[in-house]
C-alpha cells in the first residue's frame, strides 16, 4: 500500500487534489499504524504529531481556493509543529523515558531537531511578514520532507519483516549459509534498502527545493570534467567508474568466496587445500575480470589496452621477475598442492603449520607463534619437507643412552610400555625402543613412536622424554655424560 502511494505520486501528478489528500492520509496513517508497534515511547509522540500536521495539510491544500484561510491554517500548523519541537527537544521528561534500546536513534533525532525547529520559525515569520512562497518553500519542504521520511521509513521496515521471514521459509532455509549467516544476511540487505531510502528522500527534497535540475547539472559538469592524453579522453566519470568497477569486483569476489565456504563446500568432500585453492582462482577470476571492466569504464579501447598490456609486459621482463616468478608459483602451488593450508611444513631451519598462499608469498605460522613470509618460488624451487601430504601421522624419535653394564634387553622391557600406554601414541605402527649403537661413553637406544597429532607432537615428545628419565631413574639405570681420561706423558731426558 505505502508503496503503491509513492509510486501513483510520480505516475499521476496532475491527479485530484483530494485524491492526493485521501492517498497521503491513508499512507500516513498507515505507517504511523504500522510503527506504533515497533516504536517504544517516547519516539511515538513524534508519529502523532506528523500525522495530526499530515492532516492540517491536506486541509490547507483543499482548501487552496481561499487564500485567507489557507495562509492561517500554515500560520498555525508551523506555529504548532515549532512549539511540539521545541518542547520534544527540551523536555526532560521526554529523554528520562527513551528506552535503551532507543537511544542512538533517540540521539539523532535530537541532533535534527534543532534545525527543523529553526526553519520552521523562519518560514513562520515569512509567511506573517507576507513573504508566502518563501514560507512555502522552506516550511513546506521540512514537513513534507518529514512525511516521506516516514514513509520511507514504514516501507524500510516491512521490508525487513519480509525480508526475515523469508529467510526462516523455504527454499532459503536449505541453504547453509542461511542458516548459519541470518543476521550477517539480513544485515547486509537492510544496510542497502536504507541506502536506497536515503537516496529516494534525497532526491525527493531537491525536487521540493527546485534544485534537482541544478544540482544534476552540477554534477554533470564535474563528472564530465577531465584531461586528455594523447587521442584517450579521461573524465573524473571515467575515473570514478573505474573505482566503482574494483570497488564491485571484491564485493563479488567477498559474496561468491562466502557461498562457496558457506554453501559449496560443507556438501563436498574437499580437503581445505582443494577448496583454499578453488576460492583463489575464482577470487582472481573476478578480480582481473573487475579490472578490465574497469580499465574499459575508464575509456580504454582495445588496441591501446593491448598497447598497454604490452608495455607492462617489458617492464615485467625488466624489473617484476621475482614477483612474476612467485605469483606463477602461487598458482602451481594452488593448482599441484605439494603443499596446501593447514600442511605442517619444515622449510630450512623453520617448522610450522602453513596458514595461507597469497598473490606473492605464503604465510608459515611456525612453533612458538612467530609467522614467518616465504616467497611463493622459495616452496618450489627449493627442498620442503611435508609433515602431512598423505596424512597427519607424524613419527617421533627420542634418543637416549645408558650406562655400560646395563642390560639392554631390561632397557627394552622398561621403556616400550610408556609409549604403548600414552595417550595420544598410536598402538599400529607400534611403538619400539631400538639399540642402535655402542657409543663413546653409553650403550645408545632411541624409542620410536608415531602420533597423529601434528600440533602437540612437541609437548608430547617433552613429556615422553620426562617419562623415559623417571623410569630410569626409578630402576636404578644410570644415565652417563661423556667422560674423558686425560694422560699426561713428562718428558725424562
Amino acid at each position: 500500500m505505502v508503496l503503491s502511494v509513492i509510486i501513483s505520486a510520480f505516475i499521476y501528478q496532475d491527479s485530484p487534489r483530494l485524491l492526493n489528500a485521501l492517498l497521503g492520509v491513508s499512507a500516513i496513517g498507515f505507517g504511523v499504524f504500522v510503527l506504533r508497534k515497533l516504536v517504544a515511547p517516547p519516539l511515538d509522540l513524534l508519529l502523532y504529531a506528523l500525522l495530526g500536521l499530515f492532516f492540517l495539510d491536506r486541509l490547507r491544500e483543499i482548501a487552496h481556493a481561499l487564500p485567507l484561510t489557507t495562509r492561517l491554517l500554515f500560520s498555525f500548523e508551523l506555529l504548532a509543529a515549532s512549539v511540539f519541537l521545541f518542547w520534544f527537544y527540551r523536555s526532560k521528561k521526554v529523554a528520562a523515558r527513551v528506552a535503551a534500546g532507543d537511544v542512538a536513534v533517540f540521539q539523532k533525532i535530537h541532533r535534527v531537531l534543532p534545525i527543523a525547529a529553526g526553519i520552521l520559525l523562519i518560514a513562520l515569520v515569512a509567511n506573517v511578514v507576507g513573504l508566502v512562497d518563501l514560507s512555502l518553500l522552506l516550511g513546506g519542504t521540512v514537513l513534507r520532507a518529514s512525511y516521506l521520511a516516514l514513509v520511507l521509513y514504514t516501507a524500510a521496515q516491512i521490508i525487513n519483516s519480509v525480508i526475515a521471514f523469508a529467510l526462516r521459509v523455504e527454499p532459503f532455509t536449505r541453504l547453509n549459509a542461511v542458516r548459519t549467516s541470518r543476521s550477517l544476511i539480513r544485515a547486509n540487505i537492510m544496510r542497502a534498502v536504507n541506502w536506497a531510502a536515503i537516496f529516494v528522500w534525497l532526491i525527493a527534497v531537491l525536487r521540493m527545493l527546485a534544485l534537482q535540475d541544478r544540482v544534476f547539472g552540477l554534477i554533470s559538469t564535474v563528472w564530465n570534467a577531465g584531461f586528455t592524453i594523447g587521442a584517450l579522453n579521461i573524465t573524473v566519470g571515467n575515473i570514478v567508474a573505474f573505482a566503482i568497477a574494483i570497488w564491485l569486483a571484491f564485493l563479488a569476489s567477498r559474496f561468491m568466496r562466502f557461498l562457496l565456504e558457506e554453501d559449496v563446500y560443507p556438501r563436498m568432500d574437499l580437503g581445505g587445500g582443494v577448496s583454499y585453492a578453488i576460492s583463489s582462482v575464482f577470487h582472481y577470476l573476478i578480480l582481473v575480470g573487475g579490472f578490465v571492466l574497469a580499465i574499459l569504464a575508464v575509456g580504454f579501447e582495445f588496441s591501446q589496452f593491448a598497447f598497454i598490456a604490452g608495455a607492462i609486459g617489458v617492464g615485467i621482463g625488466f624489473g617484476m621477475q621475482t614477483i612474476v616468478n612467485n605469483f606463477v608459483s602461487g598458482l602451481i602451488l594452488l593448482f599441484e598442492r605439494p603443499v596446501k593450508v593447514g600442511d605442517s611444513v619444515q622449510i630450512g631451519q623453520h617448522i610450522g603449520t602453513l596458514k595461507s598462499i597469497g598473490l606473492r608469498a605464503s604465510v608459515v605460522r611456525k612453533i612458538d607463534g612467530s609467522d614467518v613470509i616465504v616467497p611463493n618460488s622459495q616452496l618450489i624451487s627449493e627442498e620442503v619437507i611435508n609433515w602431512t601430504l598423505s596424512d597427519d601421522k607424524r613419527r617421533i624419535d627420542i634418543p637416549f643412552g645408558v650406562a655400560y653394564g646395563t642390560d639392554p634387553a631390561r632397557v627394552k622391557e622398561l621403556i616400550s610400555p610408556i609409549a604403548i600406554s600414552r595417550e595420544g601414541v598410536l598402538t599400529d605402527p607400534e611403538p619400539q625402543t631400538l639399540f642402535i649403537g655402542l657409543g663413546d661413553s653409553a650403550l645408545n637406544f632411541e624409542l620410536r613412536f608415531w602420533t597423529i597429532d601434528p600440533d602437540g607432537w612437541v609437548r608430547l615428545r617433552s613429556e615422553m622424554v620426562g617419562e623415559i628419565y623417571n623410569t630410569l631413574n626409578a630402576a636404578g639405570i644410570e644415565i652417563p655424560f661423556p667422560q674423558r681420561d686425560v694422560h699426561i706423558k713428562r718428558n725424562l731426558e
